[in-house]
């Protein structure tokens, strides 16, 4: 049974970044949901202006499973919309 990874991240990250976090045998066999949490500015929170984090957080989520399927790494993006990272996970 593969085991199961949730990442949650603000950068996008690599697949050797997830290797030295996890080890290479887990991150080989792992399913990985990558979810990046929509942060935003002081002012665009104020402003009810969550679009641009929220693009952001989708950007990173791509860009993140990109480089982990590139990296031999199984891995999906889950959906972004919420700033508060454990309100994201």
């Amino acid at each position: 049974m593969a085991k199961k990874i949730l990442a949650l991240v603000s950068e996008a990250v690599s697949a050797d970044a997830l290797r030295s976090a996890v080890g290479e045998d887990t991150a080989s066999e792992a399913e990985v949901l990558v979810v990046a949490p929509a942060l935003n500015t002081k002012t665009r929170f104020f402003l009810a202006d969550p679009d641009p984090a929220i693009d952001r957080a989708e950007q990173v989520q791509e860009e993140t499973v990109d480089r982990l399927e590139e990296g031999g790494v199984d891995a999906s993006a889950g959906t972004p919309g919420e700033e508060d990272p454990l309100q994201a996970l």
